[in-house]
């Protein structure tokens, strides 16, 4: 049977936190929105083996969440373990997933593949690679995982109004030792409405061509920039920056350099500089961080949030509209090796599963030169078609206001 719990902020004490956030001068707080989650399993018991080799045990010193956490443990020959929970059938349609992972190896892990069968059997499931889509795993660190059911594929003829077995299987390189541990699997509703929001990371001089056809479609996007590149060759100068905000963009912040590598003071200094200049210029989006590269540690993260209240790495997943975590907002990265019939795509899955869609990008041009680099004609076509689709194209700052009101 699936336990449920219910996971709530008092209204006294999210007041109480933003006004201390503000008085210390740090970030302009946006109000947090708690969902109710409905709690699979705690990881803590009601697991069992599914295969006759690797196996998994109990951990009560070190936990996400709760008491305790499940490690699997592969077999040291064939490299793998796996895991099953049935359960009474339960409905999960419009839900997203959310749960924890951390392993002291993560270079030696293949796959963590979740699956949710009907039926109880192998012939009717959707599963995902949980960590495949993962771009930055830093090791010995918990890593909060967050789905919709858009990542999933598809075998057989599941349904998710009718879930009645869970399976988890953990793949690594033959010969490793580490472990996957994981903790808190729940499930939350997702059924705000979906959208798409364009968003261009470094603020280089082709945003403009970006801006113009979105110009034309009516609709503003998210810009992160580096305070410290304005101007230079390449790159947009403050003149262009408050133009883009004059026409209702976000302006958020960003760096070139690789976070984790600095220290707790430099961190502060990178984090704070940014977020003044954004503050000074009164920029909507100045909320909004994007990670250098994708790349972050817990010390990187509990920094950043002390300026920003959202922060972006670089996910490869569309973000499930009912919960945000205001640490891990999913993404998809679109380079020239993105084919734009991929992105219609993700666009139809963002629709199917109310997801949140943030489709970034670098430079738009007329012919690629640099791998993050897009073409203008497919850039047009995503615009045209998101329309198409009937999906708001919001700036991040619009959306995420929407997703604290509903």
């Amino acid at each position: 049977m699936l336990k449920m719990k219910k996971c709530k902020i008092s209204f006294r004490l999210v007041c109480l936190l933003a006004i201390a956030i503000f008085m210390l001068g740090q970030s302009t707080f946006a109000d947090s929105k708690s969902p109710d989650f409905q709690l699979i399993s705690s990881m803590e018991d009601g697991w069992q083996n599914m295969y006759q080799i690797g196996d998994f045990q109990y951990d009560f010193r070190d936990a996400a969440e709760g008491r305790g956490s499940l490690v699997l443990i592969p077999d040291n020959r064939d490299g793998f373990a796996g895991i099953q929970a049935m359960c009474q059938p339960t409905n999960l349609l419009y839900n997203g997933i959310r749960f924890y992972v951390k392993s002291d190896h993560w270079e030696s892990v293949s796959t963590l593949g979740v699956a949710f069968h009907t039926y109880n059997d192998w012939q009717d499931y959707y599963i995902v690679d949980a960590v495949g889509n993962l771009f930055n795993k830093p090791n010995n660190e918990w890593i909060e995982v967050i789905l919709s059911p858009s990542a999933f594929t598809k075998t057989g003829n599941p349904t998710w109004q009718s879930i009645s077995k869970i399976t988890f299987r953990l793949d690594v390189s033959p010969g490793q030792s580490c472990q996957v541990k994981i903790d808190g699997l729940e499930s939350f509703f997702s059924v705000n409405p979906s959208a798409v929001s364009i968003v261009f990371d470094d603020g280089q001089l082709e945003s403009y061509r970006a801006k113009s056809i979105m110009d034309e479609a009516g609709v503003a996007g998210t810009l992160f920039v580096i305070p410290e590149l304005l101007g230079e060759p390449g790159f947009l100068n403050q003149y262009w920056i408050d133009f883009f905000h004059a026409s209702g963009w976000d302006i958020g912040g960003h760096n070139w350099q690789v976070l984790p590598d600095l220290s707790p003071e430099e961190l502060h200094q990178v984090f704070k500089a940014t977020k003044d200049y954004l503050t000074t210029h009164q920029y909507k989006g100045r909320d909004l961080y994007a990670i250098p590269y994708g790349l972050y540690n817990k010390q990187v993260i509990e920094i950043g949030s002390q300026y920003f209240t959202w922060l972006r790495p670089n996910d490869n997943m569309n973000q499930p509209s009912g919960y945000i975590s205001p640490c891990r907002i999913n993404s998809r990265i679109v380079s020239q090796f993105t084919p734009v019939e991929e992105v219609l795509h993700w666009i139809d899955l963002a629709k199917e599963n109310n997801d949140w869609l943030i489709l970034v990008f670098h430079r738009i041009v007329d012919r690629c030169e640099y791998d993050t680099d897009y073409t203008e004609k497919d850039f047009q076509e995503i615009i045209q078609y998101s329309q198409k689709k009937d999906i708001d194209i919001l700036p991040m700052s619009d959306y995420l206001k929407q997703y604290n009101q509903h």
